[in-house]
């Protein structure tokens, strides 16, 4: 048989697969820190509650002779975040799969008033959606792409995650689809990929256009702003705000091997970026300009800061059963709106765009309100 065509989308997450042996022997040759001192460090890490792996170790640098033990143990691993995540969501009152399927989220948040990305069509093979161009077939599906869709049109999978399976067009050529990263492909070539990787569906939805202020950073991308809020006494709040920059010539702001891209830790009060970081790096090597442009982060800004961190809260508001929700809010050229709801949120995010672990003082005490509260209400 002949050889598949390249896949047309990502279709795995992206760590940042360091080589822990070969970063320890640079670490012992810089910071002289042994590697038997170096592996205590990591089984200590490892055998705490924090459960970081070495690769964790390496990828935030807590080797670094400024952090003290305590200061490493606030670093959560992504299996200990993901436990702490279900500490703060109340038992048996979970609704991952409504957060999973975007459409059914669209529906909760219009229902609710909130301003979320329009939906165009929907390839699935199951029954049609109201009020949702229903492509139930391989044939629908091409001819959609080939003929219909109205384009720049962003598609991805209908429970997706991570930015896989994320690819958007462009144009038309010659019969052929052109995607922003500059490939082209025939219709019934990408049709194939989709029902090879996402038989259960995938979406169709405009291109959105960011803020003015946001393009000179993301190109034709649109970058996320993932705001995490929690539920507390006084109702949803917001803990932190990473700001996902893409990578040049990408088609979404997740990293991908060829495309890596950054996160900023972002001020609540006036969107000022505070921090920004390459995912490919270890949190030693701070990013200083987006990768669109030479364009300085200490003088970007995200705009209507207040506003998209007041359109979290009000979605926060709900889901009363959970205590912490990852809100992606997409600055678009007419306004904030919210792009998705992870019920899970991944906290590397912040505690690389920030460097510093997730369980510093000021938030562990805010958590610990939170899961005290979310206890009470199971």
């Amino acid at each position: 048989m002949p050889p598949l065509p390249p896949e047309p989308f990502k279709l795995a997450p992206v760590g940042t697969g360091f080589d822990v042996a070969q970063s320890m022997r640079w670490v012992t040759k810089t910071y002289g820190l042994s590697v038997a001192r170096q592996l205590r460090d990591m089984a200590i890490l490892a055998l705490s509650s924090c459960r970081l792996s070495p690769d964790e170790y390496i990828r935030y640098a807590l080797f670094r002779p400024s952090l003290s033990m305590a200061d490493k143990k606030s670093f959560v691993s992504g299996l200990s975040g993901a436990r702490l995540n279900r500490r703060l969501t109340v038992p048996g009152w979970g609704v991952p799969a409504l957060t999973s399927h975007k459409v059914l989220t669209a529906f909760l948040l219009q229902g609710a008033g909130i301003p979320t990305t329009p939906n165009l069509a929907l390839y699935c093979p199951d029954a049609p959606l109201p009020g949702l161009r229903h492509l139930q077939d391989a044939a629908e599906l091409t001819r959609y792409l080939a003929e219909e869709a109205p384009l720049p049109c962003f598609g991805k999978p209908l429970d997706g995650t991570f930015a896989i399976g994320g690819a958007a067009f462009v144009g038309r050529k010659a019969g052929r689809l052109v995607l922003s990263d500059g490939n082209e492909l025939p219709p019934e070539e990408f049709t194939a990929a989709v029902l090879r990787n996402f038989p259960r569906g995938y979406l169709f939805q405009p291109l959105l256009r960011m803020h003015p202020a946001l393009q000179m950073l993301c190109g034709p991308a649109v970058g996320s702003l993932r705001i995490t809020t929690l539920m507390s006494p006084r109702g949803p709040e917001a803990l932190y705000a990473v700001f996902k920059i893409p990578g040049k010539g990408a088609m979404t702001d997740g990293p991908s091997n060829e495309k890596p891209n950054g996160m900023a830790s972002v001020d609540l009060a006036n969107g000022a970026f505070i921090r920004a970081q390459f995912n490919s790096a270890t949190n030693l090597e701070v990013m200083t300009e987006a990768l669109m442009a030479p364009v300085p982060l200490a003088e970007a800004a995200i705009p209507e800061m207040p506003k998209a961190v007041a359109l979290a809260c009000e979605t926060h508001r709900l889901f009363p059963t959970h205590g912490i929700l990852g809100i992606d809010v997409l600055i678009t050229e007419d306004g904030p709106l919210i792009g998705e709801v992870n019920t899970n949120p991944v906290h590397t995010l912040y505690q690389r765009a920030a460097d510093k672990g997730l369980l510093h003082p000021a938030f562990k005490a805010r958590l610990d309100e939170t899961e005290a509260l979310m206890g009470r209400r199971g």
